[in-house]
């Protein structure tokens, strides 16, 4: 279940705050993991005019679907690394 494949490399703290839904851009968070750079795009874009000084983190979840989307932003390879960088 996603639930337990989040906290295995988020863990049980960032679990809690997961939001499940198609409308990602509609959630008001400040990181989306995202492979769909068009997705990506307009998350982003929402974030800006709906908080303009607030720090979001777009990453791209990378497959080679997604390789020239124009977007230069961190894009990783796997779980471990993203966990990593956002300090799991």
């Amino acid at each position: 279940d996603r639930t337990r494949w989040v906290r295995k490399y988020f863990g049980v703290n960032l679990s809690k705050k997961i939001i499940y839904t198609k409308m990602k851009h509609m959630v008001d968070g400040d990181v989306l993991i995202e492979d769909s750079l068009a997705l990506l795009t307009t998350w982003l874009q929402h974030r800006m005019v709906r908080s303009p000084t607030r720090r979001h983190y777009p990453i791209i979840y990378h497959w080679p679907y997604n390789v020239d989307g124009g977007l230069h932003l961190p894009r990783y390879i796997n779980w471990e690394l993203i966990a990593s960088a956002l300090g799991c």
